[in-house]
């Protein structure tokens, strides 16, 4: 989410704003009874990144988890192994939330079976 902060801020604080409104507040009371600090947390983030960082205790049901171990606990790439079958990943350039910049050095530049599909060139109007 970093990427959205730089790019598109307006675009970051409406969805802070709206998850806030819609989620944070209307379950305030349940969430406080869980962890008070998380919920004041999530209050005050200043980017998504920190809202993701701070709501980890109960994504992870467990009081004082931190951003880190929600994101190490929800890597998909950390559970690709004995994958067998073809998988085909499609990611915008411009993606906030999973930029190509952050995948793993081991799946950049690979040589594929197949070769990569650069779909900034295709077009259904041909």
């Amino acid at each position: 989410f970093g990427a959205m902060s730089e790019a598109q801020p307006a675009a970051e604080r409406a969805m802070l704003a709206q998850i806030r409104s819609r989620f944070v507040r209307r379950n305030e009371r349940l969430l406080r009874a869980y962890d008070s600090a998380a919920v004041d947390a999530c209050l005050a983030a200043q980017s998504l990144s920190d809202l993701l960082a701070a709501h980890a205790p109960f994504a992870m049901r467990r009081r004082g988890a931190t951003g880190d171990e929600y994101f190490a606990a929800h890597d998909p790439m950390a559970v690709r192994r004995n994958v067998s079958v073809p998988v085909l990943v499609l990611n915008a350039e411009d993606d906030f939330v999973c930029p190509a910049s952050l995948a793993r050095p081991d799946a950049r530049g690979r040589e594929w079976p197949v070769g990569p599909c650069d779909v900034r060139d295709a077009s259904t109007t041909r």
